[in-house]
């Protein structure tokens, strides 16, 4: 059964991964915003997150940037910060702080959405491991990852993984290493399909704009964060280099 969302930005503006969430403006972090469009407003919420842990408290000193611009934001000691996302036009955010990788967020904002989420930031060690155990560079090299999740989102070691198995990701006419998540939450470049974490991806995947198709056992795909794709059950995304372009979709499965 599909478990009904709505958008975040960045992932969760994110690295979901998620962020955001409405909420009072009071007490908050420095706003940043896009100018010359409508626009609305929301408050972020970034966090640790390693599935070995679940969430590890909020990021102070994160910094929110609109993508290719000066305007960027600082998350205050509640992890909080206040930005302005646009309204009917695909934006994206980066995500960054010393000690975590660096996330590219995304996403479409329709007219008066009910909520946003919270993002979880992976840590740099965690990613960098990752990427190694597919045997791709880290830092990047002129390239960018994605990971995408599949609802339910942030299940951790102790808890049990309670994703969404058997769903298959394609590049289309890119290049990329795909890989799924294995039942302890490591990166396999070998598996075939999403395993009970509802997780995958792809590394080394060049700059630019990239449509992902979903496939396997996913039917009728929403997407929560990312750009709409082009066709049924896929989903766009930007990519930058050194950056993990992240995404989040609710599909349905077969019982």
């Amino acid at each position: 059964m599909r478990h009904v969302h709505l958008l975040l930005l960045m992932f969760e503006l994110l690295a979901s991964v998620s962020l955001l969430g409405c909420g009072e403006r009071g007490g908050n972090g420095g706003t940043g915003g896009t100018g010359g469009v409508s626009t609305s407003t929301r408050i972020v919420v970034i966090r640790g997150y390693n599935p070995q842990k679940g969430f590890t408290g909020e990021l102070e000193g994160a910094k929110i940037c609109e993508t290719d611009t000066d305007h960027c934001v600082l998350t205050n000691d509640n992890g909080r910060a206040t930005v302005r996302v646009p309204i009917d036009r695909e934006f994206s955010f980066t995500v960054e702080k010393e000690g975590y990788a660096s996330f590219l967020l995304s996403g479409f904002m329709p007219a008066d959405p009910e909520i946003f989420r919270f993002f979880g930031m992976g840590e740099y060690p965690r990613i960098a491991h990752q990427h190694e155990l597919v045997m791709s560079p880290y830092p990047m090299e002129g390239t960018g990852s994605i990971n995408i999740a599949f609802d339910p989102m942030f299940s951790t070691i102790p808890t049990g993984c309670v994703g969404t198995a058997g769903i298959t990701l394609g590049l289309g006419d890119a290049a990329g290493k795909v890989y799924y998540y294995d039942e302890q939450a490591d990166w396999r470049a070998d598996l075939t399909a999403t395993t009970c974490w509802g997780y995958g991806g792809f590394t080394e995947v060049s700059p630019g704009e990239v449509q992902i198709e979903i496939g396997g056992n996913a039917e009728r795909c929403v997407v929560l964060s990312g750009w709409p794709g082009k066709v049924e059950n896929s989903v766009r995304t930007p990519i930058r280099a050194g950056y993990v372009s992240w995404l989040h979709l609710s599909c349905d499965v077969p019982e």
